[in-house]
C-alpha cells in the first residue's frame, strides 16, 4: 500500500487533525472510570449497611409475638377531614389494641366495623380504625353510622408501610404490654382473639 494510501484511512479528527486516543491510553480511562463506579457502589453499600443497623426495627416484619412498633397518628376531627392531636400507641398501654387498617371503599373492612365498635366499648379494649384513604369521608361515614368508641386516626403512610399492610381488611392485635398478638389479613373474628387474650 502506498504512504498516501495509509495516511487518508488513518482516522483523524475533523478540524484538529489530531490523532485520536490509542488503545492503551482507552483502557487507562476505562479503568479509571471503573474505579469510579466501584468507589460509588462500596459508599452505597456501606451506607445502606450502616442505615440497616440502625433501623433493623423498622426493617423487622411485624408478626405474633413481637413489639408492637411504635405510632403517632392524627385523630381525625372533623367532616372537612380536618386532622387533630395525635393518638400513640403508649396512649393505650395495659390496654387490648385493635389495629385496623382500611378504607372507606373497602366492603369487607366495612362490614367488620361494628363488631369492632362494639369492642371499643368495652373497658378493657382500645380500637383505633387507621383510615387508608379519605379523611373527610371516613368521618362522615363514622358519624353517620353512629361509631362513637372507634379511635378515628389517618395513616401517614409510614405506618401502614410499617406494619405491612398490602391489603385490607388488616388487624393487628396488641396485648396490654405491647406485645403483638395477632396479625390477620381480611376478614377475622376479633372479639375471640381479644377473649383468648384475656385467659
Amino acid at each position: 500500500a502506498s504512504p498516501q494510501l495509509l495516511s487518508t484511512c488513518r482516522p483523524r479528527t475533523a478540524r484538529t487533525g489530531t490523532e485520536p486516543p490509542t488503545a492503551p491510553e482507552l483502557v487507562a480511562t476505562g479503568r479509571k472510570a471503573g474505579w469510579g463506579v466501584m468507589a460509588v457502589v462500596a459508599i452505597g453499600l456501606v451506607l445502606a449497611g450502616v442505615w440497616a443497623v440502625r433501623n433493623l426495627d423498622v426493617m423487622r416484619p411485624v408478626t405474633d409475638g413481637s413489639p408492637a412498633p411504635a405510632l403517632a397518628l392524627p385523630r381525625i376531627a372533623d367532616a372537612k377531614g380536618t386532622l387533630g392531636p395525635k393518638h400513640t400507641l403508649s396512649d393505650s398501654l395495659g390496654r387490648i389494641v385493635v389495629i385496623d387498617f382500611w378504607a372507606t371503599w373497602c366492603k369487607p373492612c366495612l362490614a367488620q366495623m361494628p363488631a369492632l365498635e362494639g369492642l371499643a366499648r368495652q373497658q378493657d379494649v382500645d380500637v383505633i380504625a387507621i383510615n387508608l384513604d379519605d379523611p373527610a369521608h371516613a368521618f362522615s361515614l363514622f358519624e353517620t353510622a353512629g361509631f362513637r368508641d372507634l379511635i378515628l386516626v389517618a395513616d401517614d403512610g409510614e405506618v401502614s408501610v410499617r406494619y405491612g399492610v398490602s391489603s385490607i381488611p388488616h388487624t393487628v392485635i396488641v396485648d396490654q404490654s405491647g406485645m403483638v398478638r395477632g396479625v390477620y389479613r381480611g376478614g377475622h373474628d376479633v372479639a375471640a382473639s381479644v377473649d383468648a387474650i384475656r385467659k
